[in-house]
């Protein structure tokens, strides 16, 4: 049977659907596409998004999140392992998007206006009393103390990363002050810089803050863990103040070494927030 130029049209049309949605199924329901998974030859019977094939320290949906290859440990060949590389350039390495809550692949996962690598996202590396320091990645520390004025907030990767807990601390519409510029951009320009300075240590790197290229190594706590984080309310983007301590407050002793932070900020050498990545649930 002969067929038409407009009826072969026709039915090349028809197919583009079914393929558009091979491209995106995900038969094993693990957040990864099965093309993705195919390519790499993952099996697809059963989850593949918290296994690391090749051991770089990166699992394989922060592998598909980077663009990077899940049985390569140097995906590009330039001597540094995938794990200490930066995807999305937005200065959290790799290595610390899964654990944090954040997208290897989004320079800004929460769409807040402020990229990850400056949200204060890091892994707690040591304790003492009521001292906290942090690894921030390539190099870079920021230390201050927790206080009865310290917000945290507890949920697991998972949580943070689909956006669940991501309530501004602020309300971002409110202008307390009457300076016609909104609390939240004043607490981004007043915290953020803190951050950066008067937290964060001299690694050595130089002046401009470059981070260097370190392995991350965890060292042992001076003092025992953080007992109290305390919480207070958090006003919605609506300016209604929530009370975390019933949902998604912090337990005693949630604040340990080895404990990893999807966001910090530092005030006055005070920890003005700690959004903690707790474990999964069982």
């Amino acid at each position: 049977m002969r067929t038409t130029p407009l009826a072969a049209a026709a039915a090349i049309l028809l197919t583009l659907p079914a393929v558009a949605g091979a491209a995106t199924r995900d038969r094993n329901d693990d957040g990864i596409p099965d093309s993705w998974e195919k390519r790499h030859k993952l099996a697809l019977v059963a989850g593949q998004d918290a296994r690391d094939q090749d051991h770089d320290g990166l699992t394989n949906l922060v592998e598909w999140q980077a663009g990077t290859n899940p049985r390569r440990r140097d995906s590009d060949r330039d001597g540094r392992p995938d794990g200490r590389e930066d995807s999305d350039r937005d200065g959290l390495r790799n290595r610390f998007e899964g654990p944090t809550g954040h997208d290897a692949g989004e320079a800004d996962t929460d769409d807040d206006g402020v990229k990850d690598g400056r949200e204060g996202a890091g892994r707690v590396r040591r304790v003492s009393g009521t001292t906290v320091t942090i690894d921030l990645g390539g190099g870079r520390t920021a230390r201050a103390t927790v206080t009865d004025e310290t917000v945290s907030r507890c949920g697991t990767a998972d949580d943070w990363l689909s956006g669940a807990l991501d309530l501004p601390l602020v309300d971002d519409l409110a202008d307390d002050a009457g300076d016609a510029v909104g609390d939240v951009v004043e607490l981004v320009d007043e915290v953020l810089p803190a951050l950066r300075s008067a937290g964060a240590e001299d690694d050595g790197s130089g002046d401009d803050g470059t981070p260097v290229d370190v392995p991350f190594v965890d060292l042992p706590a001076d003092g025992a863990p953080v007992e109290d984080v305390p919480t207070e309310d958090v006003p919605t983007d609506e300016g209604d103040a929530v009370d975390t301590a019933d949902e998604d407050a912090c337990p005693d002793g949630a604040v340990q070494k080895g404990t990893w932070l999807h966001a910090s900020g530092l005030e006055d050498g005070t920890f003005a927030w700690l959004d903690v990545v707790s474990d999964e649930e069982d």
